[in-house]
């Protein structure tokens, strides 16, 4: 929602919020001797899903029969660099920044020039170079396949030098478990520079991990590491694994040697992990004697990678990894594509999306919310200083729980919409490096889940990006200086959060369509055309079949020729608000809006051929102008999702619900228990029902 022409909004009731869920994908460093992993330190979490599976105990890694010495392994997937130029991009993607990765590392992960294939080998190159901040760069390589129980070879020829740091390793795809160490991590390989001819190979989980002095490994010497070629390897099954080095057993890890009924806690290996190769530089442990930079260039070279598995696992996988309820998403006849300028089914049936916003449950704005803070930043900061990770998250759930409930998606089919779009903040999902947070999807899949229980369709809307694409609070950063378009990072991020939402929603029929950037701002067409560009490709190398939608939000002109783009099957989308001084209240200034704007979308729907979603717009307290102006998008065959629908202030026709009649929380001043108590209550019941809003919905709808 556009706020910045808001004259009236000092006026609006303010309030306290919500925020995030919880890890998933975490790495995090290691600090006993030589036992350190190249990742990223992530503190302690509060993991509500984590902690409700482990109510349910389950033992791990027993009653597998199989013979153990006689196991048929086929070669599932391979990369033998037997081409020039950059790594293959159906077969990696990269990780990149340079913040220190929680280990105070030197480097900055760039996506080209430090990864290139050459003479029938990967090379890996550290090199001695400026990166926004950092002096260094180099690669760290992710597979985008992933297994679970295989044999994994590497064959490689390590650097050499004080400070360099290179690691072959694995890490869940999803962190079900957990944060870091629970969801576990494999290090097949780390060799730090100075402690030149030894390698050592470690697991980490909740019970064994460094950080209790519990991990368990083993440090092997090996002649020439530097000078010569080595295949390292693991040997993962359903109850064991090992690691050898040139066929030479380095050690295994077997988890009932150290306790009779495993749970996850001691063997989290039973779900998919993919393998990761970098090099880094310096740091707690690579830079533990200091570094040398008369080594640089220095670079890892990897003659292959082989994935083996066994026929007789084949069959066998992990517990339920879609969703904590066991909902399997299916692509079924309710999947929608554009056609030309219009939506269909797969029955082939035209369906015209027509639906409210869900705003301010995965991010508040301070006007439309109980939130007391400029934004959901400073807010979540706020909780968690005072409440730390834990409390903040048990807050967030509270309100969250409250703000949409089952009874909410009643009255949404009720009134006749079809589809709810989502903004949703970043933070819901990934943590500031990148990794995916413990039980990131839980609510999103609980609201698909209810919206398809009742024939709704969903948008996902990346309303608050990594990095923050404009400086309105409702991007969740306030005043943050729109860095999504400063620093590759934060792209980067952006990338990697639409491949998770991609991975997870690609077969689900619910999904109406991504929602790629709301309201961009801040940039000119060609870095816009450019990160959208990268972000389309990301999510079409995982889901050929969503829709795609992009904003321009204010300007057509923003918007390219989808050919010249080779965009396909996607959707356009504008927001509308005349809300200067003096407009909201001004009939005639709304009534031009709707004809000019309808005009407009029957326009470049027809230039462009292709479907117009009006993601966002009100016409205040004008219900007649509702009325035409869903009436026309009817006629017209353009999309559309009203804002909103329930705001805890008093103004025109924000929401079905309005004017929270509540003690407003202060997330700065009340106690723990006073904030469970007051924000348990922004239930819609006690809100205002906005009645005569809600019957011209009905009438337009019906």
């Amino acid at each position: 929602m556009r706020t910045k022409q808001l004259t009236w909004a000092k006026k609006i009731f303010i309030a306290l919020h919500a925020v995030i869920f919880a890890l998933v994908l975490a790495g995090c460093g290691k600090e006993s001797s030589l036992q350190k992993r190249v990742g990223t330190v992530v503190p302690p979490a509060f993991t509500e899903s984590a902690n409700e599976e482990k109510e349910v105990v389950k033992v791990k890694a027993k009653g597998f029969n199989y013979d153990k010495d006689n196991l048929t392994y086929e070669l599932v997937w391979s990369d033998e660099f037997d081409y020039e130029g950059a790594p293959d991009p159906d077969k990696w993607t990269y990780q990149t920044g340079g913040s220190g990765w929680g280990n105070n590392e030197l480097q900055y992960y760039t996506e080209d020039g430090n990864a290139s294939v050459k003479e029938g080998h990967l090379s890996i190159e550290l090199r001695k170079e400026k990166k926004e901040s950092n002096e260094y760069t180099s690669a760290r390589m992710n597979s985008k396949a992933s297994w679970q129980y295989g044999r994994v070879e590497v064959k490689a020829k390590l650097p050499k030098g004080l400070g360099t740091w290179p690691a072959i390793w694995m890490m869940p795809d999803e962190s079900v478990y957990g944060n870091w160490p629970n969801s576990g991590e494999i290090d097949i390989m780390e060799h730090v520079g100075y402690d030149q001819d030894n390698v050592f190979s470690t697991i980490h989980t909740e019970s064994y991990n460094h950080r209790i002095g519990t991990q368990k490994g083993k440090t092997v010497h090996i002649e020439g590491v530097s000078e010569d070629y080595h295949v390292y390897t693991l040997e993962w099954l359903p109850d064991e694994m090992s690691m050898y080095v040139d066929d030479t057993h380095v050690f295994t890890f077997k988890p009932t040697d150290f306790k009779k009924e495993p749970t996850s806690a001691e063997w989290p290996y039973d779900r998919a992990f993919h393998l990761i190769l970098n090099i880094a530089y310096g740091g707690n442990l690579g830079g533990a004697k200091g570094t040398d930079d008369s080594c640089l260039p220095a670079s890892m070279d990897i003659d292959y990678v082989r994935v083996y598995q066994a026929k007789e696992f084949s069959g066998m996988k992990g517990e339920d990894k879609v969703s904590p309820s066991g909902k399997e998403f299916t692509m079924g006849d309710r999947f929608l594509k554009a056609d030309g300028n219009i939506i269909r089914n797969a029955k082939g049936e035209e369906v015209l999306l027509q639906g409210v916003n869900l705003g301010g449950w995965f991010v508040t704005e301070s006007w439309m919310c109980p939130s007391g803070t400029k934004d959901e930043k400073t807010l979540r900061a706020t909780l968690k200083g005072r409440f730390e990770e834990e409390g903040m998250r048990e807050l967030v759930k509270i309100y969250q729980d409250a703000w949409i409930t089952e009874s909410d998606f009643d009255l949404i089919k009720e009134v006749g919409y079809n589809c709810v779009r989502i903004p949703m903040y970043y933070g819901n999902f990934m943590d500031d490096e990148g990794n995916l947070i413990a039980g990131a999807f839980d609510k999103l899949d609980w609201a698909i889940e209810q919206a398809e229980k009742r024939d709704l369709y969903v948008v996902l809307d990346l309303h608050g990006a990594p990095g923050a694409q404009s400086d309105m609070d409702h991007c969740g950063e306030a005043d943050g200086g729109h860095k999504l378009w400063k620093y590759e990072s934060w792209q980067d991020m952006t990338v990697r959060l639409w491949e998770c939402l991609a991975t997870r929603y690609k077969n689900c029929d619910t999904v109406a369509m991504y929602d790629l950037l709301n309201e961009p701002d801040k940039v000119d067409k060609a870095l816009l055309w450019k990160v959208y560009d990268r972000i389309y490709k990301a999510i079409r190398a995982i889901d050929p079949d969503h829709m795609i939608s992009f904003e321009a939000a204010w300007d057509w002109g923003f918007l390219p020729e989808p050919s010249e783009r080779n965009w396909e099957n996607v959707v356009y989308q504008m927001h509308f608000y005349a809300m200067g001084s003096g407009e909201a209240d001004s009939h005639e200034v709304q009534e031009n809006l709707v004809k000019n704007k309808l005009r407009e979308c029957r326009e470049y729907a027809d230039k462009w051929n292709v479907p117009v979603y009006v993601g966002e717009f009100n016409l205040f307290a004008f219900n007649d102008l509702w009325t035409d102006f869903i009436k026309g998008f009817q006629a017209e065959h353009i999309q559309w999702t009203n804002w909103t629908y329930k705001v805890s202030s008093n103004y025109g026709n924000w929401g079905l619900y309005n004017n929270a009649k509540l003690t407003a929380p202060s997330a700065s001043n009340d106690s723990f228990d006073a904030l469970k108590e007051k924000l348990a209550k922004y239930t819609s019941d006690n809100f205002n029902r906005n009645e005569e809003f809600i019957n011209m919905l009905k009438d337009a709808l019906n």
